[in-house]
């Protein structure tokens, strides 16, 4: 893990180091969130922990591009088998010249570690986008674009895919200090071929794959569509708010590769549920510096090729058929619930008379989880705080 590390690393400082006697602007922030979670699985017992988030990144901008990196480490307390960290470095491209039509293109690196016991999670991935934007009057703005990925799962070759987005929103300004977007995004997964290993299962046949056969499969395409609807809304110079409802449909099988019963596995993936979301948030500017937040989410999920397995609570144990395959009691997990999230912030403004700020945030969280798979309800809380650190020179 160091070894890669050190050449990601290296990757980012060749991509900086030549600019660093250009005559343009760095920047450099460093956030950590550091929390105390009621319920770190998100199960019907609850697991608590804490967790300790820091994550840097430093950039350079020209007269048109800009090159960055960020690292971002997830440090779990006591279940230390679930921490990662994640770094990504890259350059963006942009022309912003013309006061009506502009455009940005770039590309991006970016790998994740896993502890040992998780390391099937580790992945290398490469990012390229397209994006247009369009000032056409002064009442409205479209922008669309085009983003494609490939992801590298070293030690689950199955797991590898290109995906690509295309998306389209648009805001309309209007006249009561008010803005509506409108919002559409189309995904797509494509798995690669892979070699399956006696004892496997073909995904193509179901089949246990013989000890003498030699077999390719691929898992299933997927593809998604997610449209949204936003109205935010400044009610005076000190109060403003949003609600936004987003719809996610899969129009695919769903996720296929599903590992472990519990979270922290490729199930929460954004392609593994349809359904919506329902935000709403509301911020309070008391004073120049001190400011507040509220934003309460709902939400309505169905996990797609996710059944409801019978288990025993008292023996804490999955229950099985005859023939050993977990026992189904339902064909679909169906969930709903809301959060509550309430923030407290402080920002300091051009610290040592620098361009430089210092944000400070006290988060008290609270879940609320209905399901029909008994397993996975439960109610939950967070309490944190946040530290953001920007400095430009």
């Amino acid at each position: 893990m160091r070894c890669k590390l050190r050449i990601l690393i290296y990757i980012g400082l060749s991509l900086l180091l030549p600019l660093s006697f250009s005559t343009a602007q760095w920047n450099f922030y460093f956030d950590t969130r550091v929390s105390h979670e009621g319920n770190l699985l998100r199960i019907y017992r609850p697991v608590t922990d804490d967790i300790v988030s820091p994550q840097i990144g430093i950039s350079y901008i020209g007269r048109n591009y800009e090159v960055f990196y960020s690292g971002e480490l997830l440090q779990i307390v006591n279940q230390e088998q679930y921490s990662n960290n994640l770094h990504t470095a890259g350059i963006d491209f942009f022309n912003e010249n013309n006061p009506i039509f502009k455009y940005a293109w770039g590309a991006n690196l970016a790998v994740r570690f896993d502890q040992p016991e998780y390391s099937y999670y580790d992945f290398y991935q490469s990012v390229g986008y397209f994006n247009l934007r369009l000032d056409a009057a002064d009442w409205t703005t479209i922008k669309t674009g085009l983003e494609i990925s490939r992801k590298v799962f070293p030690e689950e070759d199955a797991w590898n895919h290109w995906e690509t987005r295309v998306f389209y929103w648009q805001n309309f300004y209007l006249p009561t200090r008010s803005t509506l977007r409108l919002e559409l995004n189309y995904l797509n997964r494509n798995f690669l071929e892979s070699n399956l290993q006696p004892g496997e299962v073909d995904w193509t046949t179901g089949e246990i794959v013989d000890s003498n056969s030699s077999v390719r499969a691929e898992l299933p395409t997927l593809s998604q569509l997610v449209g949204s609807v936003r109205w935010a809304q400044s009610f005076s110079p000190r109060l403003g708010g949003f609600t936004e409802f987003l719809y996610r449909y899969n129009t695919s099988r769903g996720n296929p590769y599903q590992i472990e019963q519990v979270s922290f596995s490729p199930i929460d993936d954004y392609f593994g549920y349809r359904g919506y979301n329902w935000t709403n948030s509301l911020k309070w500017k008391m004073t120049n510096q001190l400011w507040a937040k509220a934003t309460f989410i709902q939400y309505q999920l169905s996990y797609i090729n996710r059944p409801v397995y019978a288990y025993d609570f008292a023996s804490e144990e999955w229950l099985t058929d005859t023939t050993g395959n977990l026992l189904e009691i339902a064909p679909m997990r169906k969930d709903n619930g809301n959060n509550l999230e309430l923030t407290l912030g402080y920002k300091f403004e051009n610290l040592l008379n620098r361009a430089s700020d210092l944000e400070i945030a006290l988060t008290l969280t609270f879940f609320n989880n209905r399901s029909n798979d008994a397993y996975f309800q439960y109610r939950d809380h967070s309490i944190g705080i946040k530290i953001n650190y920007d400095l430009q020179w």
